[in-house]
Formats: C-alpha cells, structure tokens, sequence
C-alpha cells in the first residue's frame, strides 16, 4: 500500500520551505541577529528531534524550522545564544515531541518557545 503525497514527511518539508521567505525577510530585516539565531535554533531544533525520532523509530521532519524562524521574526532582537538554545529546546521538546509529535501536539512549540521567553527573561 503506497502513502500518497501528503504524509507527515513530505507536510513537513513544504512547511519548512513554506517558511524560507519569511526567513529571508527576517534576516533581512536583522541582519545577522537573525542568521545567528536561525542558524542555532535549527540546530538545537534538528538534534532534539533526532534524539527523540530515533527513540520513536519516526523519520526526521522539517516542520521544526517553523521554530527558529519564528524566533528570529516574533522575538526581541537582542536574544543571546544561551536564550535561543534554552527556549528553543523547551519549545520543541515541550510542546511538540513530548506531547504527541508533529500533528497530534497540543501547542505548536514555536508559540511555547515565544511564551517560555516572554514569560521567563
């Protein structure tokens, strides 16, 4: 039996690339605040994600580059690397992989990460 199109793998990927120009106009805006946490939100992101998948036995999905990108857009521009790799880690494990992974969470983490920034610096 074939999976179709639209599985949570293939979803996943057209969030990410759904979520590029909005990227490009957040980097554009901010320059390199930006790219710095973009580039380490997706890393924090990627590697929970590939503890927990592995853990599952779920392939890896980039429906977690929604997280940084709302970080660099949505947050205070003048975040440090230590702020980005806390709130994104609790973001994505909190709100996405803990309770029910990529389309059965109850709260999406980017909103959590914003939250748990908003509410704790």
């Amino acid at each position: 039996m074939t999976r179709g199109l639209w599985g949570h793998a293939n979803v996943g990927w057209l969030i990410m690339a759904a979520c590029l120009p909005v990227a490009a106009a957040a980097i554009r805006e901010s320059g390199a605040a930006a790219v710095t946490t973009i580039l380490l939100g997706l890393l924090v992101v990627a590697s929970w994600q590939a503890v927990f998948r592995v853990v599952q036995g779920v392939p890896l999905s980039g429906a977690g580059a929604v997280l940084p990108v709302a970080l660099a857009v949505l947050a205070d521009g003048g975040l440090t690397p230590g702020q980005v790799v806390i709130a994104a880690s609790f973001g994505v494990v909190i709100g996405e992989l803990v309770f029910g992974g990529f389309g059965r969470n109850v709260f999406a983490a980017g909103p959590v990460a914003l939250a748990f920034l908003y509410l704790s610096y």
